[in-house]
C-alpha cells in the first residue's frame, strides 16, 4: 500500500507542478489564451487522480479507475494546451500506482 501512495504522491507533484508551469510560462500570451482552459482542466484533473489514491484502502477499483482516466485526460488536455511538460511522467506514475492499487486490492479479496 505504500508503495502505491508513494507513487500516486509523486505523480501529482509532477502533474501538478507541471500544469502550473505551463500556465504560468504561456497562460497569458495571446497565442495560448484560448486554450488555457485546456491548461486549468489538466491542473484539476491532477489533483483528483492523485487524491484518489485515498480511496485506495476502502475501494480501490474505484481509485485505479480515477487515477488511469483522470491521468490520460490530463495527459490529453496538457497536449492541447503546451506540450512542454513532464505530465506523461506523471502518467506513469500513476499508471504504476493504480496497477499496484489494483493487485493489492485483488490480494486483500483473495484472503
Amino acid at each position: 500500500m505504500r508503495a502505491s501512495l508513494l507513487s500516486a504522491i509523486l505523480g501529482g507533484v509532477i502533474g501538478i507542478s507541471s500544469a502550473i508551469q505551463a500556465l504560468v510560462a504561456i497562460g497569458n500570451q495571446p497565442g495560448y489564451q484560448d486554450r488555457a482552459a485546456f491548461g486549468w482542466a489538466a491542473l484539476v484533473l491532477a489533483l483528483f487522480a492523485t487524491g484518489a489514491a485515498a480511496l485506495a484502502r476502502t475501494r480501490p477499483g474505484v481509485a485505479g479507475a480515477i487515477m488511469i482516466v483522470d491521468g490520460l485526460l490530463g495527459l490529453g488536455a496538457i497536449l492541447l494546451f503546451y506540450i512542454n511538460t513532464w505530465y506523461a511522467l506523471a502518467v506513469l506514475c500513476w499508471l504504476l500506482s493504480a496497477g499496484l492499487i489494483f493487485m493489492e486490492g485483488r490480494r486483500a479479496a483473495q484472503s
